[in-house]
């Protein structure tokens, strides 16, 4: 059984509105177990990889314990939020406390939640982090996939200018059928996706219906791999910027992956632009309609945190694109509000406000 938790004598909001965006995924409860002898449990198993490794029976202390509300869906309307979008969110949470605290702080946000479901005998969406003073972490993560979370699109009332959708469980037949016949009841909107291991594991053409429809996807490197079935080559850099405009002045990364033939198959089924984040390699921006590619160098910055900050990168692109500007300010916003929140630990903090992005 699930409810709306608009009925809620608390929280209580009207149906009829369109909202500037609409976010759709994930809401969470993430719980940061910090340093103390976390820090010493790291070792390297072999060239490439590390873990955490700890004796089975062992009491682990740790130095700190910090929880905050997360997942995509939380992150990205809290951001919008702070660049001045009426925001919503779409999303399915359990009947404990973590959802009551979970709701709280969005209403503190000002964020709507008519459209957040209730599952009844159901908890929320979890995650415990271990994570070292370096930053080092592993996600231990329960997710709630009860529910129709997709129903309020079926809501001829639901309306929103753009429709960000971010990491969700649904199979590729339910989620083509539910966002194309929200789509076309809402002719004008935008759909901006995030994509998620479902959608991955069925691979780009079971999603060619809606991918004809995203105006924006956005993606990091090993999710397009995903995605696509194929790997990317690395490759000089100098061959790779090669017809692209660099957006600032950062320096680069003498070698880069070569995103460009598996972007065009995302292209040429209708998607009209593609950004794909890299981490340290920066962030390309590849359009249906220009032929420029863009490309933000990487953050000299070392981060404190990770984080949220693809949820950041998202946030600001979607923000940017509803004030109707250029793809070049798209992707500087969503790298300034990113390199923000690699700065502070928390998803959601550091994220900017639109006067901020202006300065």
């Amino acid at each position: 059984m699930q409810k709306n938790l608009a009925l809620s004598n608390i929280f209580c909001y009207t149906y009829h509105m369109t909202f500037d965006a609409l976010c759709i995924g994930s809401l969470t409860m993430d719980t940061f177990f910090i340093g103390g002898d976390i820090q010493h449990s790291i070792e390297q198993i072999n060239q490439s990889e590390r873990a955490f490794l700890f004796p089975v029976g062992d009491k682990i202390t740790v130095e700190s314990i910090v929880q905050h509300t997360g997942g995509g869906a939380a992150n990205v309307a809290s951001s919008l939020k702070k660049l001045g979008l009426d925001v919503g969110i779409i999303s399915t949470i359990g009947m404990d406390n973590f959802a009551e605290i979970i709701m709280k702080e969005l209403h503190e946000k000002d964020i709507n939640t008519t459209h957040v479901q209730q599952i009844t005998g159901e908890n929320s969406s979890q995650s415990v982090v271990l994570m070292s003073d370096a930053g080092d972490r592993t996600v231990m993560h329960y997710k709630l996939t009860k529910g129709d979370i997709l129903a309020p699109l079926r809501d001829k009332d639901t309306q929103a200018k753009m429709l960000y959708i971010g990491h969700i469980h649904e199979s590729a037949g339910i989620l083509n059928n539910e966002v194309l016949s929200w789509k076309e009841r809402s002719s004008g909107a935008k759909i901006m996706w995030n994509p998620g291991k479902t959608q991955f594991k069925e691979g780009v053409m079971a999603h060619k219906n809606l991918l004809n429809k995203v105006h924006t996807l956005i993606l990091n490197t090993e999710e397009l791999e995903l995605f696509i079935g194929t790997a990317t080559e690395i490759k000089p850099a100098k061959d790779i910027l090669k017809h692209t405009t660099i957006i600032n002045t950062d320096a680069y990364p003498n070698t880069l992956h070569n995103h460009k033939s598996l972007v065009q198959k995302l292209l040429n089924i209708g998607v009209q632009q593609v950004i794909v984040t890299g981490g340290n390699q920066g962030a390309f921006l590849y359009s249906s309609n220009n032929n420029d590619t863009l490309y933000i160098p990487p953050s000299p910055i070392k981060p404190t945190s990770t984080l949220g900050a693809g949820d950041a990168f998202s946030a600001g692109v979607v923000g940017a694109a509803h004030y109707g500007l250029d793809a070049a300010t798209q992707m500087r916003w969503g790298a300034a509000n990113a390199e923000e929140v690699i700065q502070i630990f928390g998803a959601q903090e550091g994220q900017l406000s639109r006067a901020q992005m202006s300065q």
